[in-house]
């Protein structure tokens, strides 16, 4: 993977808070030995999202599918992650019913592109 962590702005530019969020999570997480790559690959959840072309919006998707990426562990544990600006409590449902070989963390403190305006929707593989 390519180290591509300067992708990440959304809104930086006026809101210094954000920018300061962003600087400490990346640089945690590249600190940690995480690798990141923009957009989703053919392994990625598509039964929520038809994938393709390594673009982090997919217009025309579910608003659950906004601001994408991969991070790759130390070990190579593949995480796929949406960064929505809003979910609901049904696209939580549908995630729940569409995924079964996928775990799904959801969490407002590991928001990435413009942190306290977006939650990081997490996708990991299940284990068997």
């Amino acid at each position: 993977m390519s180290d591509a962590w300067g992708f990440f702005g959304g809104g930086l530019d006026h809101d210094p808070e954000a920018r300061r969020l962003v600087r400490e999570r990346v640089g945690y997480l590249r600190d940690s030995g995480w690798k990141l790559r923009t957009g989703w690959d053919r392994k990625a959840p598509c039964g929520v999202v038809e994938c393709g072309g390594g673009s982090y919006y997919i217009e025309g998707a579910d608003p659950l599918l906004d601001h994408l990426y991969r991070l790759a562990s130390p070990e190579g544990e593949k995480v796929y992650v949406s960064e929505p600006y809003w979910l609901h409590e049904e696209e939580l449902r549908e995630i729940g019913r569409s995924l079964d070989d996928w775990n799904v963390l959801v969490s407002s403190t590991k928001a990435l592109w413009y942190p306290g305006h977006t939650v990081a929707v997490h996708f990991t593989r299940a284990e068997p």
